[in-house]
């Protein structure tokens, strides 16, 4: 006997996906590298004000430069990590519209189709010492996150948690239960929602820092709270 001897129509959705996409070689790594130095060495110019004194508590051990783009980088570097950030959030917006299917289509309005027309960034600098890293934290209130690696082989992953996991209410077989782990190389972009927690793990290399530019993009008419 058949169990479906009704004429069923199934409708399936994705509710509770959380996108991570990681961009491999989103720049030449001899640029990346230029850049994280270039980083570097604005980090140790005693006329730069710096964010190191802030959230020292899940901060210990890193240096914070804002505003990213500022009179120490050069118009190439300017230039450059703009379009990169844009180009980036354009391919992660892209593969979300590629998710998205089913009932849950009249949620990708004509105007989240039309948001990144209207998408502005905010973005800081991070270097990292041998050791150091970050605690669980989110970027809330924002439309999506990133980070773009200058030096990253060897220093260390990053790790996003799901709702779901950090609040123990799902089976540990369920197949979105647990850590998502990444662990970019120089010259690599991640991009997410900026609600998802992450933590950022202690850098294990003995001498080499971590340079990274994390930033968050939000809609110009839509102020964060």
């Amino acid at each position: 006997m058949k169990v479906n001897k009704f004429p069923w129509t199934k409708v399936q959705t994705i509710n509770e996906a959380s996108p991570i996409l990681h961009i491999k070689n989103a720049m030449p790594k001899a640029h990346a590298l230029e850049i994280g130095q270039a980083i570097i060495d604005i980090s140790k110019d005693p006329t730069y004000k710096d964010m190191s004194n802030l959230n020292t508590d899940s901060n210990t051990g890193c240096w914070r430069g804002k505003p990213h783009l500022s009179d120490h980088m050069t118009h190439e570097h300017k230039y450059f990590l703009s379009e990169l950030m844009m180009a980036c959030s354009l391919e992660y917006k892209e593969a979300i519209t590629k998710l998205v299917d089913g009932e849950l289509k009249h949620r990708v309005s004509e105007e989240w189709q039309q948001a990144t027309n209207r998408m502005v960034f905010d973005a800081w600098s991070n270097v990292n010492d041998p050791g150091s890293g970050n605690i669980a934290h989110s970027h809330s209130h924002n439309f999506l996150s990133g980070v773009v690696y200058f030096h990253a082989t060897g220093t260390g992953g990053i790790n996003f948690q799901p709702q779901n996991y950090l609040m123990g209410a799902s089976h540990h077989l369920w197949p979105w239960h647990g850590v998502s782990r990444y662990e970019p190389d120089d010259g690599d972009v991640i991009i997410f929602p900026s609600y998802l927690v992450h933590d950022v793990e202690s850098n294990p290399h003995k001498t080499r820092q971590r340079v990274n530019m994390a930033f968050n993009a939000r809609i110009m008419d839509m102020e964060p709270l």
